[in-house]
């Protein structure tokens, strides 16, 4: 009776921290003027229940608008933190030196670009999962995968957008990086959202499922540290002394 009581007490308390959790991020959904950020919002903490009412719609011009907005949405909070990182300066400066001339110019083109990024990222990255998922025994499509994955990250966007804008306010110092520790709990969080929507998709067991998520983690962990040790190496071979110049010179 005791351990039905705390079993009972402990769901209640994660219910109570997800509500609050999911009105944070519908409270922050409510300032972005698109009406797709109910969906995004929906997907991130109950991807079943979305990805089935979401179904007819799974189709290219569909995802792609989803993904085109999360674009925006990001290119918005990214121009933002832009101008509190460099609104001070160019507030006190009387002139603008080229170098910032040339970053914000650099800035400006990606902020365009990013929407179309989203697009192109959306169909590429979950082909990747798809294929793996498909390997694995996963029954869904291509397209409402592709759906239910660009929803769960629109959801990730909108609850870890007010973070990133915080910690670019200059001036604060360590409180920035408390706020961007304060986003990673959102960011994991949409990682079990994602591993949801594919098991719910494709039918696959709990096992299977999380391994679709994790293997193109791992690989792309796998790939970083290959390139960083690549990268090391050739550095090294430039420094007089080190080990690996003195092989290259003995070589030849």
């Amino acid at each position: 009776m005791a351990g039905e009581k705390k079993a009972s007490a402990s769901q209640g308390n994660s219910g109570g921290i997800m509500a609050k959790a999911e009105g944070y991020v519908r409270t922050v959904a409510s300032v972005v003027p698109f009406k797709q950020c109910s969906s995004w919002v929906a997907a991130y903490f109950h991807p079943e229940d979305t990805i089935r009412a979401e179904m007819k719609n799974a189709n290219f011009g569909n995802i792609a608008m989803n993904a085109f907005l999360i674009g925006i949405v990001t290119s918005v909070s990214f121009a933002i933190a832009l101008l509190l990182l460099f609104g001070f300066a160019l507030l006190t400066s009387a002139n603008i030196s080229a170098a910032l001339a040339a970053n914000l110019a650099m800035y400006a083109i990606l902020l365009v670009a990013v929407p179309f990024i989203y697009v192109i990222s959306a169909f590429v990255s979950s082909l990747i999962y798809f294929i793996i998922a498909k390997l694995l025994g996963g029954k869904g499509g291509y397209m409402e995968q592709t759906l239910g994955m660009v929803l769960v990250t629109g959801g990730v966007m909108l609850a870890v957008m007010p973070f990133q804008i915080l910690s670019s306010i200059p001036f604060i110092g360590l409180i920035g990086l408390i706020f961007l520790l304060l986003a990673l709990p959102f960011s994991l969080y949409g990682i079990y959202s994602q591993y949801r929507m594919i098991k719910a998709v494709h039918s696959l067991s709990s096992g299977r499922a999380a391994a679709v998520i994790i293997i193109p983690i791992v690989v792309m962990i796998v790939l970083v540290v290959i390139l960083i040790a690549i990268a090391g190496v050739a550095l090294l071979s430039f420094v007089p002394g080190s080990a690996v110049a003195t092989a290259s010179t003995a070589h030849y």
